[in-house]
């Protein structure tokens, strides 16, 4: 037994080869770097033994040492392999290998294996793991991958090794048909619903060289689809999710999809799912062809740039819409490289549906909210003319008869004018805040609109005998963005109600105003001195009063809120002064 053919994918590996057979007396007679070319030497030249690899192209080693003992029953063949896993070696001895071989030991084992098989004996690993792993024949039909028969398992070797469906059938010299049936056979044996876990079995059985697998993963037996081998540890984590997960390579195709994906497509969209590219699959579920490929023009900027993204999406099934969230961010490897992006979709429909409730109640209550102050200001009309006819008619009453100020006419006259004029802040207050969503802000000067407000009340409260003493400091309020209508009747409800607690003449009125950041300029007004006046200047106040004051004070925060600022009231303990804070855009100064 002289004559002997290499096969070998290794270049380096063949020239060794060739050095130590021919050293041993060996005749080489031809060399193949894979497996058909191998095939072919045995044929031709009939040699006595032949020394193979597991790792050929163009049909692997296993398939070569099936065919060859099929035509050859007497070839004498020797396996030296990388691929050193018990069940690789158990595979080449059912095949008709008659010795393995590791590469990882040194030649003088190679050597030895050599005499063994020239005098007739058969030469494999006898250490114990071997049987523990893939064990004897019993044990070993009780695991996932005893069911499976050789050309199954050098199928399973492929896929592991990342090789597509087309490069498969070449390697086996088969159809893809063939191939794409054996590879629906081991994910139907194996229980599992992708190529991904079709490569985590495999590597749980060490079918293939974890050294030799591709940086970026596996690709899916469809030849499409890569599968992830860097993060097989989340699969679990990410089945457990509600909601749509997924693994992408960076030109968008799936390489792993958790429960909820499979459950929502089922099967036989799943499959066609698996097979395209990011677009394709978003008009798998529903979406619509501008949104898909705004989705997929998100992926591709998120992948040239590294970065996360996301994108509410509409998809429509069964005629209803489904409103969701895509998203996706990137995964780097050990280098720090980003090879892979995870994102997802999930279900928005409840969050949408009761954002659409809350629109249509606020929608209604506004109108509701519009409703009552036009019934306010309506039925305030009604009431505020007789109210002024009678006020007039009490006036030229009294002017008619000269009375003094204690007379019973001229008392009721007054009294009348205050009545009215509470009755007007009131209807002007309830009136603004049914309508405080009505926000409409212009330029102004707040000093100038301060000192016509301030002038206007004093001349409207003449009969309280009262004098409002302005002050304004600090800079920012020359121009300022605000609703001056709602300040204004708010400051005249906050002066009457100064007026009407304190009888000391003089309230003073004091406007500071401080620059911050951000465009903006803190308002700080003060109304009514800080302390409390005296008991002798402080109004008599009836019970209807006392309510009146209370319905008014809470008006007025009510419209302090409304002008996105707040009201203080007192500064110290009876204190008769209120303070507006107020937060505002400023704007350039007015010509």
């Amino acid at each position: 037994m002289r004559r002997v053919v290499i096969a070998e994918d290794q270049a380096i590996a063949r020239e060794a080869l060739r050095v130590v057979l021919e050293r041993e007396g060996y005749d080489v007679a031809g060399e193949a770097a894979e497996g058909l070319e191998a095939m072919r030497l045995l044929r031709t030249h009939r040699p006595d033994l032949l020394v193979l690899g597991l790792r050929l192209r163009r049909l692997n080693g296993i398939e070569v040492i099936r065919r060859a003992h099929r035509a050859f029953p007497t070839l004498r063949m020797l396996v030296l392999s990388e691929i050193d896993n018990a069940m690789s070696i158990s595979e080449c001895e059912k095949a008709g290998a008659s010795g393995f071989v590791s590469k990882t030991g040194d030649f003088a084992e190679f050597v030895l294996a050599l005499k063994a098989i020239e005098r007739g004996r058969r030469w494999f690993p006898a250490d114990e793991t071997r049987h523990v792993e893939s064990g004897c024949a019993d044990a070993q039909d009780t695991s996932p991958i005893g069911v499976l028969s050789q050309r199954e398992l050098s199928v399973l070797r492929y896929l592991a090794e990342g090789f597509r469906i087309r490069d498969i059938a070449s390697e086996m010299a088969l159809n893809e048909r063939t191939i794409s049936t054996y590879k629906a056979r081991l994910l139907r044996k194996l229980n599992v619903h992708s190529v991904v876990g079709l490569v985590d079995i495999a590597r749980r059985f060490r079918l293939a060289s974890q050294a030799e697998l591709p940086p970026g993963g596996v690709s899916d037996a469809t030849g499409d689809i890569p599968a992830p081998s860097p993060y097989p540890e989340i699969h679990a984590l990410l089945d457990t999710l509600p909601f749509g997960v997924s693994v992408r390579t960076l030109d968008g195709h799936v390489v792993f999809a958790n429960r909820h994906v499979h459950s929502r497509l089922g099967p036989q969209r799943f499959e066609a799912f698996r097979r395209v590219g990011l677009r394709e699959q978003a008009l798998l579920f529903g979406v619509d062809e501008p949104t898909a490929r705004r989705l997929e023009a998100a992926f591709v900027d998120a992948t040239a740039r590294a970065v996360a993204y996301r994108l509410d999406a509409v998809a429509e099934s069964g005629g209803e819409l489904s409103i969701g969230v895509h998203w996706g961010a990137p995964l780097a490897d050990a280098n720090g490289t980003v090879t892979l992006m995870i994102g997802g979709n999930f279900n928005v429909n409840g969050a949408e549906r009761l954002m659409i409730g809350l629109h249509e109640a606020m929608a209604e209550a506004l109108s509701a909210s519009e409703a009552r102050a036009a019934l306010l200001d309506t039925r305030g009309g009604d009431v505020s003319a007789p109210l002024d006819e009678a006020i007039a008619l009490l006036g030229e009453a009294s002017a008619r008869r000269g009375a003094a100020t204690n007379d019973p006419i001229a008392q009721a006259h007054a009294r009348l004018q205050l009545a009215a004029l509470r009755f007007d802040h009131l209807r002007l207050l309830a009136t603004a805040n049914e309508t405080a969503h009505a926000w409409e802000a212009h330029r102004c000067d707040l000093r100038q609109v301060t000192r016509h407000v301030v002038r206007r009340s004093q001349e409207g409260m003449a009969m309280l005998n009262v004098r409002f003493l302005t002050n304004f400091s600090g800079r920012g309020s020359g121009a300022v963005w605000l609703d001056s209508a709602r300040y204004a009747r708010l400051l005249a409800a906050l002066l009457y109600r100064a007026a009407v607690k304190d009888s000391t003449g003089e309230i003073p009125v004091a406007l500071q105003a401080t620059l911050r950041g951000g465009g903006l300029v803190d308002i700080e007004l003060r109304i009514g001195p800080d302390r409390a006046p005296r008991k002798e200047a402080r109004r008599r106040q009836t019970e209807g009063d006392a309510r009146a004051e209370q319905i008014e004070l809470v008006l007025c925060r009510k419209m302090a809120q409304a002008l996105r600022g707040e009201l203080e009231t007192g500064g110290g303990r009876g204190a008769a002064a209120v303070v507006l804070k107020l937060s505002l855009p400023r704007g350039s100064e007015i010509a």
